[in-house]
């Protein structure tokens, strides 16, 4: 055995601090393909699992059948270490392959305190193994028995009655009929996530009241010293408001807005176009189809395609199905598909087309060995479907090699048709709680492996919460979709258009200028790059412009953004003065100059911004994330009379932790990236000491919110 897995076996904190200091492989598997986590769970060794999940360990990672450290501290009744597990970010419903989860290896083994403390972390006590076994029936202790019992009936009145009525888990009883204190409620966590992001220039205060200046580069940590109880986030941004999973929106939009249209897809085949009623029930098949075919709550399923209605009729009916998906464009590296697909662990597949389909079929080839961790081998698929299929694909030949059956859109529909039945009262959609698992969001695997970013149906949900803090949307608005759908920026905010009942177009990169024109939007959410593109056919347009109307169009230009800026410093809203006091002469005579500016403004309005505005067909507002908008865009569109939000965020904060607004004007300030939005707190401190840090001075943004990733 390992160094490495002895220390963490015995629980030598000294020995294991050592074998850190020298690099040792945390992650390091032995013959059994155990990790020195998984034996300082199964141990007991609580210190050490925490010294060594703090160092890098891998919370999620898989031994022999499956098995994860939860796992192992379940198969010993370990408290402490079930605890700090949860804490790190296991999932507490996880599996192994036999379909066992944690609850029934515990009460299995008899450990009342460790099914109760399971319980209290929202372990569901009427999931089955692949024998269709509960963990009641798994019981041996007649007291565990019974508590696991009148838990499954209390969440199956629960359900019944809706999510909003979820009963808190009971007391496992033990042999001497006590129990023990779980250390908290179903309705909390023990963690508190932190986002620390490197500041670009030192700009922003320290506070989360003022602006955040030029964040850059990202990276996201967990760890003891910013841990307390992140689920209080959701319920600080939420406040006394009940909990409704994102899910439920469509049922609320059929029967309030059913003959709105919901996405147009002008690029596709047949050109769909889908009511909010039609698309409704075009979820609820796909969902009940994907239930008739073997999928259940808590599984997952892969989702390679790039944006369609189909594409969201398939995210959701996965979600309304119960399972989570991880998404990536089927435009990515083969090996980086193939690599999402052996580490997500899916039960299902969803591609875009035949072609997606053959190129995932090595992939699909080779089982795992009997007791290969889930990295290795292929996935256990109990379905593949085909989004977008043609006639003369192939994908007969490419089904006939596949190692499950195969469907086509249209089958899985029919599929769920027939399991709903007349009324559809044969499918009822899942109704996720705030803490389940919605989506794996796989980053860029530039620099290695991609990594899954676990995000929960509460961190989704609290941004479109929160998205009204900065854009406002109306029923029947129309916004035109550009960003790809696997990007969490682009998902999130296609899920706040449509729980606002707004119109979605697709589009692609080639064809979004014509889009602009022929589907003009009220708001279009973008890559600073696409601004850009607008911005230099606007100003090759201008250029093009010769003699004296070209020249007057220069100055008037030249004009414009000179009284922009000046405008800025008269009003209060220039960077230049974020740290410094303004003088009193610069501001007098930056009202002066902005006085005399402001005529030849107004005339550039009325001969060149008027005709740019209508070229780009954008009614309201712009919202640019995904990196820094460069001062010139910011200028230029300011100046054109176009409203440009900028955000920041990460993928790992579901994605949204700060934007401009763009009322009041003195919250749309140019160059920064706004405020942090409601229930997400800020601070910019030194990273050695993570002590905050005065204004102007680089250092880490630490973040924490309810739109903080699970892990």
């Amino acid at each position: 055995m390992a160094d490495l897995h002895t220390a963490a076996r015995n629980g030598d904190a000294a020995r294991i601090l050592q074998l850190v200091a020298i690099g040792a492989d945390l992650n390091a598997r032995d013959k059994l393909s155990r990790t020195p986590l998984h034996l300082a769970a199964w141990a007991g060794q609580t210190e050490a699992l925490k010294l060594l999940l703090a160092h890098g360990a891998l919370v999620a990672a898989a031994a022999m059948d499956d098995m994860n450290a939860l796992h192992f501290a379940a198969q010993k009744g370990n408290v402490e270490a079930l605890r700090a597990v949860i804490t790190a970010g296991a999932s507490v419903n996880s599996k192994t392959r036999k379909g066992d989860s944690a609850l029934m290896i515990a009460a299995k083994g008899g450990h009342g305190p460790a099914v109760e403390l399971l319980l209290k972390r929202g372990a569901n006590p009427r999931a089955a193994n692949h024998k269709g076994q509960t963990a009641a029936d798994l019981a041996k202790d007649e007291g565990v028995k019974a508590a696991l019992q009148a838990a499954a009936a209390a969440a199956a009145a629960a359900a019944a009655a809706g999510p909003a009525t979820a009963p808190a888990a009971p007391k496992a009883a033990t042999k001497a009929g006590g129990g023990v204190d779980g250390g908290g409620s179903g309705a909390k966590r023990e963690r508190e996530t932190a986002a620390v992001a490197a500041a670009a220039d030192g700009g922003g205060s320290g506070e989360a009241s003022g602006p955040v200046v030029g964040p850059a580069d990202a990276l996201v940590l967990t760890g003891d010293q910013l841990q307390r109880e992140a689920a209080e986030s959701v319920g600080a941004q939420a406040g006394s408001k009940q909990w409704e999973p994102l899910t439920s929106m469509w049922a609320r939009n059929a029967r309030q807005h059913g003959s709105l249209v919901a996405v147009a897809d002008p690029h596709q085949p047949g050109a769909p176009s889908l009511t909010y009623a039609e698309l409704h029930q075009l979820i609820l098949d796909f969902g009940a189809g994907l239930r008739s075919l073997g999928l259940e709550p808590e599984d997952r399923v892969c989702l390679f395609s790039e944006d369609s209605s189909r594409w969201l009729i398939a995210d959701q009916g996965i979600m309304a199905a119960g399972a989570a998906d991880a998404v990536r464009g089927s435009s990515a590296p083969d090996a980086e598909l193939h690599f999402i697909l052996r580490h997500a662990r899916p039960r299902g597949l969803v591609v875009q087309d035949a072609a997606t389909l053959g190129r995932m079929l090595p992939a699909l080839a080779q089982p795992p060995a009997r007791n290969a961790p889930a990295q290795e081998g292929a996935p256990r698929l109990k379905f593949i479907a085909v989004l977008w299929p043609k006639d003369g694909d192939g994908l007969d030949a490419a089904a006939a090699a596949a190692p499950c059956p195969v469907l086509r859109f249209d089958g899985v529909l029919a599929a769920g048709r027939e399991a709903r039945g007349d009324g559809g009262a044969g499918f009822q959609p899942h109704a996720p709680g705030p803490q389940e698992l919605a989506t794996l969001v796989y980053t860029s695997g530039t620099t290695g492996h991609p990594k899954g970013v676990m995000l929960t149906h509460g961190n989704l949900a609290s941004q479109v919460d929160n998205f009204p803090f900065f854009l406002e949307v109306t029923p029947g608005d129309t916004a035109l979709s550009l960003l790809p759908p696997w990007h969490i920026y682009q998902r999130t905010t296609a899920l706040y258009l449509a729980s606002r009942a707004a119109k979605e177009v697709y589009t692609t990169k080639f064809k979004f200028r014509d889009d602009l024109t022929a589907h003009p939007p009220d708001h279009f959410v973008c890559v600073p790059l696409v601004l850009e593109t607008l911005h230099s056919r606007v100003m090759a347009k201008l250029r093009a412009e010769t003699g004296v109307k070209g020249a007057v169009v220069a100055a008037l230009l030249s004009a414009s953004l000179a009284y922009v800026s000046a405008n800025r410093v008269a009003q209060g809203m220039s960077l230049a003065f974020a740290r410094v006091a303004r003088p009193f002469w610069v501001g007098l005579w930056a009202a002066l100059l902005a006085a005399l500016l402001r005529p030849l403004h107004q005339l550039a309005d009325a001969l060149v911004f008027s005709k740019v505005r209508a070229a780009l067909g954008i009614r309201k507002t712009v919202v640019s994330g995904g990196g820094s908008l460069p001062p010139h865009l910011d200028d230029f569109f300011e100046a054109a009379g176009v409203t440009v939000l900028v955000g920041y965020g990460l993928t790992e904060t579901a994605p949204v932790l700060t934007c401009r607004r763009a009322s009041p004007s003195s919250a749309n300030i140019r160059g920064s990236v706004g405020l942090p939005i409601p229930g997400t707190t800020i601070k910019i401190v030194d990273p050695a000491t993570l002590q905050e840090v005065p204004d102007g001075q680089q250092g880490l943004v630490l973040a924490r919110g309810p739109g903080v990733m699970r892990g």
